[in-house]
């Protein structure tokens, strides 16, 4: 593959082969027609261009109480110029910023302008309290954003 020159970031495509028999087959009185197809994504990205940029669009606790799950939703734009696969932590720390609990997001694969929402959930509860969750999603390595929020667990 060749990049044309001046070309920066990430470009993607894909090749879809397809075929179908010219006639369909019958057996005992039973008509089968197989038709196949197969694709690829090509993605090609220009060495020294890439900018791994996004923004959290989105971040909140859902019905936060006492001893239950929490769960919570983040929202993520790829603001950048090529595909990434963003890995995402959450945090939550007590009212003296102490750790109480992490868990992950799953990861968020976004092409060019695309927009994902992700949750992330804490199985454990947590008792009535002020807490504060922060989300961390790694773009690349590297290159993270944060996002904070406080919470009233009732």
């Amino acid at each position: 593959m060749t990049v044309p020159p001046g070309s920066a970031g990430g470009y993607q495509a894909s090749l879809t082969f397809a075929s179908s028999p010219a006639a369909p087959q019958e057996l005992k009185g039973v008509t089968v027609r197989v038709a196949m197809k197969v694709g690829a994504l090509v993605l090609v990205e220009v060495e020294k261009t890439q900018k791994y940029q996004g923004i959290i669009t989105e971040f909140k606790a859902l019905t936060p109480r006492a001893g239950k799950p929490i769960e919570v939703r983040a929202g993520f734009r790829n603001t950048g110029n090529v595909r990434m696969e963003a890995n995402g932590r959450l945090s939550i720390l007590d009212k003296s910023g102490n750790a109480v609990g992490w868990t992950k997001f799953p990861p968020l694969k976004t092409l060019p302008g695309d927009a994902w929402t992700v949750k992330a959930a804490w199985a454990n509860g947590l008792p009535a309290g002020t807490y504060r969750l922060v989300g961390t999603f790694e773009l690349a390595p590297g290159v993270l954003i944060v996002k904070e929020t406080d919470i009233d667990v009732k």
